[in-house]
Parts: C-alpha cells; sequence; structure tokens
C-alpha cells in the first residue's frame, strides 16, 4: 500500500496546476467521481461533453454511471479536491480486505487475518488492483457489493439488496449480477435493489433532464457519453487502463476488435 500511496502521489494530476499537464493518477476519480457533483449542484448535464467538458478540468464526460452515483459519490463533490481524492485513495485501499475475506467466503476457504492480508497485498500489487487505486476506479467496492449480494441474497435479503443497488449504479456490474440473482432464484434482492437505484436515478435525473432542456435532449446526451470510441484511454492496443480479455487479446496480436 505505502509503494502504490507513493507512486500515485508522485504521478497525480492535480486540476488547474499546469505542473501535472499529462499525468492522469486518480483521473478517474477526477472525472467519474469529483466533478459530476458541483456540475449538477451548479445546474449542469455532466453527461453532455459539449457544456461539461469546458466548464471543468475533465477528460471525459460521465461514462457508464447511472444518475444515482451522484447520491453516492455527493460527499466526495462537497470537500476540496484535493482532501477528497486523499479520501477516496484511503477508502478505496481500506476496502480491500472486506473484499478479500468475502471472496474467500464465497469459495468456501476459511478467512484467517494472513490470509485477507497476503491476498489483500497481492489485490493491490495486481494489475487491476493496482490500476484500481491508481486510477481512482470504482472496481473494488463494486465487487465488494457484487460479493455481498451473493453471498447473503437468501439469508438478508434486505443486506444482499444494498448490494446490489451499489453494483447498478455502474451498469457494467449491475445488470450481470441481477441476471445472476434471477435466474437463482433470488428475486427479491434483484428487484428490490434495481428498484431503489430506478428511484434514486429518477429523482437525481430532474435537475440535469431541466439543464438539457427535458428528458429526451438528457437521453441523447447520455447516449452519446456512453459512446468511448471517442476516448484513447480505451484504445485496445494503447490503453493502460484496461485489463479486460479483449484488451489481453489486442495487445498479444495489435488488433482492435470490435
Amino acid at each position: 500500500v505505502a509503494t502504490v500511496t507513493a507512486w500515485t502521489y508522485r504521478r497525480l494530476n492535480v486540476p488547474g496546476d499546469p505542473a501535472t499537464v499529462g499525468r492522469y493518477r486518480l483521473q478517474d476519480f477526477r472525472d467519474a467521481i469529483y466533478y459530476p457533483v458541483p456540475a449538477v449542484l451548479d445546474g449542469q448535464n455532466p453527461y453532455d461533453a459539449a457544456s461539461y467538458l469546458p466548464r471543468y478540468p475533465v477528460g471525459t464526460p460521465l461514462r457508464l454511471y447511472l444518475p444515482a452515483m451522484l447520491g453516492l459519490y455527493l460527499p466526495f463533490g462537497l470537500l476540496p479536491y484535493m482532501a477528497s481524492a486523499a479520501l477516496f485513495f484511503a477508502l478505496n485501499t481500506a476496502l480491500v480486505p472486506g473484499l478479500v475475506h468475502h471472496g474467500l467466503r464465497l469459495a468456501g476457504v476459511a478467512s484467517t487475518m494472513p490470509r485477507v492480508l497476503a491476498l489483500g497485498a497481492f489485490v493491490v500489487l495486481s494489475r487491476p488492483g493496482l490500476l484500481t487505486l491508481f486510477v481512482g476506479q470504482s472496481a473494488i467496492y463494486m465487487t465488494l457489493g457484487l460479493y455481498v449480494a451473493l453471498r447473503y441474497a437468501r439469508t438478508r435479503p434486505v443486506l444482499a439488496a444494498l448490494g446490489v443497488a451499489l453494483t447498478g449504479v455502474k451498469p457494467t456490474f449491475g445488470l450481470p449480477l441481477g441476471i445472476l440473482l434471477l435466474a437463482s432464484g433470488a428475486w427479491r434482492p434483484a428487484v428490490a435493489g434495481g428498484a431503489l437505484v430506478a428511484l434514486a436515478s429518477t429523482a437525481l435525473a430532474v435537475p440535469m433532464a431541466r439543464a438539457a432542456g427535458g428528458f429526451g435532449p438528457w437521453l441523447a446526451s447520455v447516449g452519446g457519453a456512453s459512446d468511448m470510441s471517442d476516448d484513447p484511454h480505451n484504445v485496445i492496443t494503447q490503453s493502460y487502463v484496461r485489463v479486460d480479455t479483449a484488451s489481453l487479446v489486442g495487445r498479444l496480436f495489435q488488433v482492435e476488435p470490435s
């Protein structure tokens, strides 16, 4: 953790500081977690690149998050940027032992302190774990919510529903989880968690729709922001943040799968 923290700090992107231009540490935190909150509070639509990018020191509009994320990230957007970034990094790191613990229990393996700390170190130093902390991504707590939903779907449905609601903020996590739960017959947490996300997203979409000139234009901006083909960080053969199978194949064979 000390190694990753020092590496991140030395390469931190600080909005407004010319000396840090070109650095990309915690850039996902900057673009997807911190600045969307003040943008909405200022009456802007963070999904609309044309209005969002010129007003705030960000590189991309809000991507594959539902409006409910604004409620989840509200405390971060109300703090000064550097304090908020430090808090997010610390909380993201502190959740790694919980992630490992629930992963062990789901696998039917006893969760002991030596195992949690040893595997936690491997998670932090792995390519996916390091980049999650380094760039400021959501994979740790999204996966933790997924584990909680799967583990408690039948014994503690309310807790499982909260896990579904957390992952539902990012549909690339929430939709597969919902399908898994429904297929296993655990429909109560799937439906309850999905309903909670839908209600929160509907309520929080209202000010953004007002800024966009109606729900139709707002939905169009969401669709436009979801197309990441304009983002060089997602070009498979060049990306330093992608760790999926498509990226592995693309880098090995230098092809760009559709």
